[in-house]
């Protein structure tokens, strides 16, 4: 099977040419062998890939005969890797004078961008060269929609069922059962039995198992946020010391006698003394001046 030329520089089969060209730039960047810091044979096989996608998606009538080969390909999104999301936002940079004073007008557009990111930087950064090339910024929601409606049905097909389970996988961060779902839609298409696929994704990867501990810990770190401004208000409360100990700080208290006051030290779990004081406020006023 031929190589996936838009996946490889992390467009859209249907992206404008200028799309095209800035995200070429932005991968060539990131993976030049001069400027790669990890492995240089990673980074020319990568630049190989994108220039060979680039020398066909860069010419009109390349592009063209391609497209015709490549119908009803669905995109692999284990694809996208840490450096190519990286090359998505530093590239941003060459656009962000004109993005930024587009946001003073109209600053959902941070919101939108956002939102696309979550599910993909090629996605966003897409967006963002769009808008400010075409200057469509009176249909910013309608482009974003679209864009994010294509990039969806190219790696999840059309079923809505299977499209609408993609985005809780997506927002909920569970990258392998979304490869795994792109995966079963690339193999069975987009007729197939949703509620199996679904299901068949929740079984092999303990997904509920994993939604509850995500659950678990979402509501820790809200209680610690409330125990956190608790504190912030009033930092001479015995909450203060509740707060140190949650985020992983030993406070020895060493009792004095009838003539010596007590002795209250701060650590890190196995480390040295961080602070110490006879004086319980002054150690909580420590605690939220470098803790908090």
């Amino acid at each position: 099977m031929q190589a996936d030329y838009y996946q490889i520089l992390g467009v859209l089969p249907d992206a404008e040419q200028v799309v095209i060209t800035a995200a070429y730039r932005a991968l060539a960047s990131q993976y030049h062998p001069d400027r790669w810091a990890g492995d240089k044979a990673e980074a020319t096989r990568r630049m190989a890939e994108i220039n060979v996608a680039y020398s066909v998606l860069g010419d009109t009538e390349k592009r063209a005969a391609y497209d015709k080969e490549q119908r009803n390909v669905h995109g692999k999104f284990d694809e996208t890797t840490e450096q190519a999301d990286q090359a998505f936002d530093s590239a941003g940079s060459d656009f962000e004078d004109r993005w930024a004073t587009a946001c003073t007008v109209y600053p959902d557009l941070l919101v939108i961008r956002k939102s696309l990111a979550k599910i993909s930087h090629a996605l966003a950064f897409a967006f963002v060269v769009n808008l400010v090339e075409n200057k469509n910024f009176k249909l910013r929601n309608e482009i974003a929609a679209a864009m994010q409606k294509k990039f969806m049905e190219r790696h999840f097909g059309t079923n809505p069922e299977i499209i609408a389970y993609a985005h809780r996988l997506i927002q909920s961060g569970f990258r392998d059962a979304i490869k795994k779902l792109n995966s079963m839609v690339d193999v069975l298409g987009s007729d197939v039995d949703a509620q199996r696929v679904i299901e068949r994704v929740e079984l092999d990867l303990n997904l509920k198992r994993r939604r509850d501990e995500q659950h678990r810990q979402d509501l820790e770190a809200a209680n610690l946020n409330a125990l956190r401004r608790r504190v912030i208000y009033q930092p001479l409360s015995s909450e203060t010391f509740d707060y140190a100990k949650l985020i992983g700080y030993e406070i020895d208290v060493q009792k004095g006698g009838f003539f010596y006051p007590d002795n209250f030290s701060i650590r890190q779990k196995g480390g040295p003394v961080l602070f110490s004081t006879t004086s319980h406020s002054q150690m909580c006023v420590w605690i939220k001046n470098n803790l908090l």
